[in-house]
């Protein structure tokens, strides 16, 4: 077992260069949506200069956010990413924050949800298998690679503004299932490279904000 784990494990330089990668994209996610919306691209580049530069100069931020809250997934880093991305190419409209008018938004932030208290509770010894070694296997890439196959033919039959979402989703999820296959970051879990306690928190807040659209528009109607 020890052979297999020690296999598993991402290369030191690697795993620092993610980690530092992650933590900069989810920064700057974070606060380009404090400045101007007018400012467009300036914004993400003036962001992302902002922390890398803090970073490159003072490590005590970088090592104080891994202490505290260890490192960001690959999906995240993917997601902020794409978000920087598609924000710069047209109106302000971040994958974060995924219109309500989209269907099938629920249940993608719901599989998150469920995927983090499905983690949580093979912590707490309540699960009959033992989910997170399994983790260190190419069972869950496969899996991964098989629900985002049927999620892309699903995209296939949705209208062009749903399926432009779902579509850049999906890849976020082949992208981090194709970083973590060449480097294993950023433990050589599989599960630490899709889900994150940040994004599993998110996806509670996305949830959240889908019920209540719902709710109001029942209410409405």
């Amino acid at each position: 077992m020890n052979a297999v784990l020690s296999f598993a494990l991402p290369d030191l330089p690697v795993a620092q260069m993610l980690h530092t990668a992650a933590w900069v994209a989810v920064l700057t996610w974070a606060s380009a949506g404090l400045l101007p919306k007018d400012w467009r691209q300036g914004r993400w580049l003036l962001a992302s200069v902002f922390w890398a530069g803090l970073m490159a100069v003072w490590d005590a931020p970088l090592s104080a956010l891994g202490l505290a809250f260890q490192s960001p997934s690959l999906l995240s880093l993917c997601l902020c990413v794409m978000a920087a991305w598609v924000d710069m190419r047209t109106p302000p409209r971040q994958i974060f924050s995924s219109p309500e008018t989209l269907s099938g938004v629920s249940v993608v932030w719901t599989a998150l949800l469920l995927l983090g208290w499905a983690l949580m509770l093979d912590v707490w010894g309540q699960l009959p298998i033992d989910m997170y070694l399994w983790g260190f296997t190419p069972g869950p890439l496969w899996l991964c690679w098989g629900v985002t196959g049927a999620w892309m033919v699903w995209v296939g039959f949705q209208n062009s503004a749903t399926a432009r979402w779902h579509s850049r989703a999906a890849t976020c999820v082949l992208l981090t299932c194709a970083v973590f296959l060449l480097t294993r970051a950023p433990t050589g879990n599989a599960w630490d490279a899709l889900m994150d306690p940040w994004l599993w928190v998110y996806a509670h807040v996305a949830c959240l904000r889908r019920l209540g659209f719902q709710r109001t528009r029942i209410n409405h109607s």
